[in-house]
């Protein structure tokens, strides 16, 4: 048995402007996986790798690129990428599956969709060879997508925690269709709704209990993977909605297209249920709220507008501007991205007092003026960052290059104890369990940006419509 795999995985904001290049993606090539270190880390890619090891296959690496989500992709990095995959695949036209790692919402210069585009390209080469996919739960899914995916499974918690666990279902399903002598195929119901990640999250209802209602679909033995794509909603897309999808026999389609109809029901019937989980302010408000906090542990706030893991540009200042105006003591804020501060900071020296221009306003994109101290420079994911202690007392993490800002590792690896703050303001989403379990309060502050939350201030073009809840008069 000869299975290859290969990962293309990249969260689309295509509201932030920024182009994203190669330099951006974490990239392995053919058996550059087996020795690259951040390859060996939990994710898809490695569940699918582990199960085929395991099971003694003949393991056919393609290639394999990552990146933090950003804005769109690169027309020549994408060819690139997609050539790469296909010319490794052409020299192993004899496997009988191939296993994909892709996040389901990657978008690209001049592509719609990039991810059903490959796949169909890859199936022009080995026609009729299966293939496997494990996505994002926030995939968008599109009808090339649906065509050529012998199954599919997805993520079944937001914040992700089952990454791995998806890439072990993906490769075992192509092991066991092979061993078994049957076909794969999905069943997929697709539903006129946006969700945002804030709005969807699987700790929180209804979310909590759909999700836990696919665990238990799988438990029948016709149902080989169920499945919500959730969709990216800070991408304009004519895909854009969501998905209950259902994997099973070739045999039993009628059966599994019953049971994705099911989920798609009630995905739609808790439309309205679906409310910001965690408290949320105004920026006006979410300053008031840090002025009068004063527990002993930290209260975390997300600047949510500008949220990095979700694509967005990373360099808004509106709210540390407020925060500035408020002179609030002891807050670490994450972060912010500036090559040309990070620049005139390398320039000055560590311990240097200096005025920098960072970032930019929402409204005006012109930049905010710091004056303040270089204290440290230090890495983090692999990124060059540096922390700069502003005149106020406010500690600032200055990027050069984007970052995730999704959990505490953020602020371990300043080399602070997150317990030495009063207010961490992070550019994220939805607050995962590490940043609840240190903290006093968790607030989204609904701020302006690349990802605020409020899809109806999203100005889509190219949605079809009508879509809920932008169009109350939808209906399924």
């Amino acid at each position: 048995m000869k299975i290859a795999f290969a990962c293309l995985a990249n969260e689309t904001n295509s509201f932030n402007s920024q182009l994203v290049s190669k330099e951006s993606f974490d990239c392995a090539l053919a058996k550059e996986f087996f020795t690259t270190e951040s390859w060996q880390r939990p994710s898809v890619a490695k569940g699918i790798y582990d199960v085929l090891k395991k099971n003694k296959v003949e393991i056919i690496p393609l290639f394999f690129a990552r990146a933090t989500p950003g804005g769109t992709v690169s027309k020549d990095t994408y060819e690139e990428f997609i050539n790469n995959i296909l010319n490794e695949l052409k020299k192993h036209t004899d496997v009988d599956a191939v296993c994909w790692a892709l996040h389901g919402s990657f978008f690209a210069e001049n592509y719609d969709d990039p991810e059903g585009h490959l796949l169909a390209l890859a199936h022009q080469i080995v026609p009729d060879v299966p293939f496997h996919v494990g996505l994002d739960t926030h995939a968008t899914m599109t009808p090339l997508m649906e065509l050529h995916s012998s199954s599919i499974a997805i993520y079944k918690t937001a914040p992700h925690e089952d990454y791995y666990e998806i890439g072990e279902l993906t490769a075992q399903t192509a092991i066991d269709a092979l061993n078994g002598g049957y076909e794969t195929m999905i069943a997929n119901i697709k539903i006129p709704l946006l969700l945002s990640g804030e709005v969807s999250m699987t700790t929180f209802e209804p979310a909590k209990s759909l999700f836990a209602n696919l665990s238990e679909m799988e438990q029948d033995p016709k149902v080989i993977s169920a499945s919500y794509a959730l969709a990216f909603p800070w991408a304009d897309s004519p895909y854009l909605g969501c998905n209950a999808i259902v994997t099973g026999k070739k045999e039993d389609y009628l059966y599994i297209h019953d049971k994705a109809k099911d989920l798609a029901n009630k995905l739609w019937t808790a439309r309205d249920e679906f409310i910001m989980a965690m408290d949320t302010a105004t920026p006006e408000d979410a300053i008031q709220i840090i002025k009068n906090h004063n527990q002993d542990k930290p209260l975390i706030v997300s600047d949510v507008g500008d949220n990095a893991t979700a694509g967005a540009s990373q360099d808004l200042v509106d709210f540390l501007a407020l925060i500035l105006k408020a002179q609030l003591p002891n807050v670490l804020f994450a972060g912010i991205y500036s090559k040309s501060a990070y620049d005139n900071c390398i320039k000055a020296g560590l311990g240097s007092s200096i005025s920098l221009k960072i970032g930019r306003f929402y409204q005006t994109d012109t930049p905010l003026e710091v004056k303040g101290e270089i204290i440290k420079f230090y890495q983090y994911n692999n990124k060059n960052c540096l922390l700069f202690r502003m005149i106020c007392g406010i500690t600032l993490i200055i990027a050069e290059q984007r970052i995730p800002c999704a959990d505490l590792s953020v602020v371990h690896a300043t080399g602070f104890d997150p317990l030495d703050f009063k207010t961490i303001v992070i550019k994220c989403g939805y607050h995962g369990q590490d940043l609840v379990d240190i903290s006093s309060g968790n607030i989204l502050a609904l701020t302006n940006g690349d990802t605020m939350p409020n899809l109806k201030n999203i100005p889509y073009k190219r949605v079809a419509r009508p879509i809920y809840p932008i169009d109350k008069e939808t209906s399924f």
